[in-house]
């Protein structure tokens, strides 16, 4: 643990979905550090994200917005940021925001990204969804495009579980840490990465470990006779061991 590192910062700004769940889980994990938001605005104006700052959560949500807030100027602080020993976590359109090259759901008109969103922190190809591999509907802020994934470690001997909901795969030619792969019909495919940059460390997740079904439930509730979306509660239910497993290894490695 570095000691002059106390504080944990998510990102709160447009384009963000629900982060209440990634709070309350870094503040039951993290219990002796503080645990903050942070927007686009004091990335870019403050001197907030600090050496004091562990780690920089870049959430679910939108990632053209997140660079439309942000900007070269945005990213310049959160690469300063890193590279001077930081850490950067980013968790579906914040694993996306973090990749040199960005497709999603291109085969789709009405939802096709192409896109370079300059921050580079990870030399890879963020590529989604995975809604043919899953039998799930194209990404849409709905149960209808989640679900709930097996994941597993590089050398199988451990099984984990998470939410899938529009997240990447990862394509890259350079030695990062893969540390949870989705197991998808036989297919071993890049979910979770780590890699160094600079002095500081990257991560980036295609799946939200950090929804429980109780938080996942809380969020939509007026979906509470949905049958896709109580079954995807009863999956994470039943999961939450092995869910429980990936978030543990993931804020170990952080610490």
């Amino acid at each position: 643990m570095n000691i002059n590192r106390n504080k944990l910062l998510v990102y709160k700004d447009k384009g963000c979905f629900d982060i209440s769940n990634l709070i309350e889980s870094l503040n039951t994990y993290f219990s002796n550090y503080s645990v903050e938001t942070i927007n686009a605005t004091e990335i870019i104006e403050t001197k907030k994200l600090n050496s004091s700052v562990l780690a920089l959560f870049i959430p679910g949500g939108i990632a053209n917005h997140y660079y439309e807030s942000l900007g070269e100027n945005g990213n310049k602080k959160i690469r300063e940021y890193v590279l001077n020993g930081g850490i950067y976590f980013g968790i579906c359109a914040g694993a996306y925001y973090a990749c040199r090259d960005v497709e999603f759901e291109t085969e789709i008109p009405e939802s096709s990204i192409r896109a370079k969103y300059k921050l580079d922190l990870i030399n890879a190809f963020a590529k989604g969804t995975l809604y043919k591999d899953l039998g799930i509907q194209p990404f849409k802020n709905n149960p209808e495009s989640s679900a709930v994934v097996k994941i597993s470690s590089a050398n199988k001997s451990e099984n984990y579980s998470a939410l899938y909901h529009g997240g990447p795969f990862f394509e890259t030619n350079e030695k990062y840490d893969i540390l949870g792969y989705y197991q998808i019909k036989g297919k071993k495919i890049p979910a979770i990465l780590m890699s160094n940059f600079g002095m500081g460390k990257v991560f980036a997740s295609g799946v939200h470990f950090e929804y429980d079904a109780k938080t996942f439930g809380s969020l939509l509730p007026y979906m509470s006779k949905n049958p896709t979306y109580k079954d995807l509660l009863k999956k994470l239910k039943r999961q939450e061991k092995n869910r429980r497993k990936l978030f543990n290894l993931l804020m170990e490695k952080i610490k």
